[in-house]
């Protein structure tokens, strides 16, 4: 059990960083903005990505508090949606709307963040968070 804590702690403080230098990327790309519609999903990707980011930490320190987990089981299938709205939805719709090449500019991320989330489910189910063995 503590292994796959230390696994989950470790993703999230390697994810965090990661995810400052896209919102910075974002924020860079807000200013160089003409499109209307491709500024109003940038500023909905940093707004989703800083709620993201303090959904991680909240669920990192919830991990080592013992007796959280129903909290920490609905936060983080809450944070799968944010983050499903974000990468996806917003990440691969703001390649569409400025004519970005989605392979090249946001699979990446998402492949980055599949490895991550799946790292998390692992340490969430041998924890029995998400109904595996505890």
């Amino acid at each position: 059990m503590r292994k796959a804590r230390i696994v989950f702690t470790v993703f999230t403080v390697l994810f965090l960083p990661l995810y400052s230098l896209m919102c910075l990327m974002y924020v860079d790309e807000l200013m160089k903005e003409t499109n209307a519609l491709a500024r109003a999903i940038d500023v909905g990707i940093l707004a989703l990505g800083v709620v993201f980011m303090g959904m991680q930490a909240v669920m990192a320190r919830l991990l080592w508090k013992g007796d959280r987990n129903a909290t920490l089981r609905t936060m983080f299938l809450a944070g799968l949606v944010v983050w499903f709205s974000l990468e996806v939805v917003l990440g691969y719709s703001w390649c569409f709307v400025t004519g970005a090449d989605p392979l090249t500019q946001h699979t990446p991320f998402v492949a980055i963040f599949v490895v991550f989330n799946a790292a998390q489910i692992w340490a969430l189910r041998t924890l029995g968070v998400l109904g595996g063995d505890s």
